[in-house]
């Protein structure tokens, strides 16, 4: 007995060691809340933390006061009910707050609530079906056709979805055959078999509203042209870190006498935020006086509000979005107050046709972000979305100047 002491504090050394171990590393892994780069080799950290209180073993001193308390064993025994209710609860709360976290007391009512569906799918769902001993088979058939029911459901859903806004989540091409305008950027052409074309010129405001445009413009025999490029060489006033571009760009216009009218879209929020008014200013009015100077009427469309939060990953659950219209909604007075200095820029450019958009995205104090027929507006949170919004866009804002 005495040699097999020594044996006994060492193994039970070892397992107390293991047990705090374990602890300590689940304590690290859950105030370690971080997301970046996670998973990753952050996720071995609650892996092998848990792995150690296994070894352990129930001789361990934690393991004997804590992890057998029968709080504690309760809260294992709803664990995985706890973990499928907690996360809807929490993500709906998220996408409605439009926030990085919905408000903390929001969170912590649903915690509760999680916790008390969670036992009552424990006690009424999970142990029926998991130990009771009447018609195990029937239950195990019910299961798999239900599962596979959930499936096609899903499915059958996910077609609709994409059938109804396929602006949303198909790609968006920049460029077709038709267009060999110039060779790099943005390029589409629609041939109404017109006298006249409009040209669209831009960053990716102009590519999300070429579409609806062009279809308009079919309409009374006007062609539709779309040239431009991303932030990083926005031709109008980003920048321009490829001049060669830029020159191409306005040549290939100048030499155009079918284009009688240019619609300049810019993300001018974006450049004023991170290069300065002065530099919009500047840039926006050096484009406009060339354009002038080959006699074109230049309209610039100002920009459309810009949203607090990703419209894409709303839209889907629209019901639930306007069950909590307060903390998802878009106001004028904000709006407003965001734009202030770049209105300000837009009233000291000359020559240009200010097309200001806000009025008919926010026709009342709170803002439009879905049309009649319940389609989004927004592709994200500052594109419009290419069918809904390019249509609202076009029959509020642009089509008296269209059909000029």
């Amino acid at each position: 007995q005495f040699a097999r002491l020594p044996f006994k504090l060492n193994a039970r050394l070892s397992s107390n060691f293991l047990s705090g171990l374990g602890m300590a590393l689940l304590t690290i892994a859950m105030v370690n809340t971080s997301t970046e780069h996670f998973p990753g080799i952050k996720a071995l950290i609650p892996v092998v933390g848990t792995l150690c209180l296994i070894a352990a073993g129930s001789g361990a001193w934690l393991n004997r006061k804590l992890f057998s308390w029968r709080p504690v064993v309760g809260i294992g025994l709803i664990s995985y009910p706890l973990y499928l209710w907690h996360w809807p609860l929490l993500a709906y709360g998220y996408i409605m707050a439009g926030e990085t976290l919905p408000p903390r007391g929001y969170r912590i009512a649903m915690v509760f609530i999680a916790l008390a569906l969670a036992t009552l799918t424990y006690w009424a769902v999970e142990r029926p079906i998991r130990f009771g001993k009447n018609a195990r088979k029937l239950k195990m058939i019910a299961l798999i056709a239900f599962m596979i029911t959930l499936g096609i459901t899903g499915g059958i859903v996910y077609q609709q979805k994409v059938k109804n806004l396929p602006e949303n989540y198909r790609d968006i091409l920049f460029r077709d055959e038709a267009c060999d305008v110039i060779a790099d950027g943005y390029c589409k052409y629609h041939d109404a078999k017109g006298k006249a074309t409009v040209l669209v010129v831009g960053d990716s405001h102009a590519a999300m509203a070429y579409e609806r445009i062009a279809i308009h413009n079919e309409k009374n025999g006007v062609n539709t042209l779309l040239l431009g490029h991303s932030i990083e060489f926005n031709p109008v006033n980003g920048k321009l870190a490829n001049l060669d571009y830029v020159s191409r760009l306005f040549y290939a216009v100048q030499s155009d006498t079918k284009i009688k009218k240019v619609f300049i879209f810019t993300r001018g929020m974006y450049y004023i935020d991170s290069r300065g008014k002065e530099f919009f200013v500047q840039k926006t009015q050096a484009s406009i006086d060339n354009l002038l100077q080959m006699g074109k009427e230049v309209y610039l469309v100002a920009d459309n509000p810009d949203l607090p939060f990703n419209i894409r990953s709303i839209f889907s659950i629209q019901p639930l979005l306007l069950m909590n219209r307060k903390k998802a909604a878009l106001y004028k007075t904000g709006v407003l107050t965001h734009q202030k200095v770049y209105l300000q820029a837009l009233q000291e450019l000359k020559g240009a046709k200010i097309l200001y958009t806000l009025d008919a995205f926010c026709p009342e104090n709170e803002c439009l972000l879905f049309n009649e027929n319940g389609l989004p507006l927004y592709y994200d949170y500052n594109h419009i979305s290419i069918h809904a919004g390019g249509e609202f866009l076009v029959q509020r804002v642009l089509a008296p100047y269209l059909d000029e």
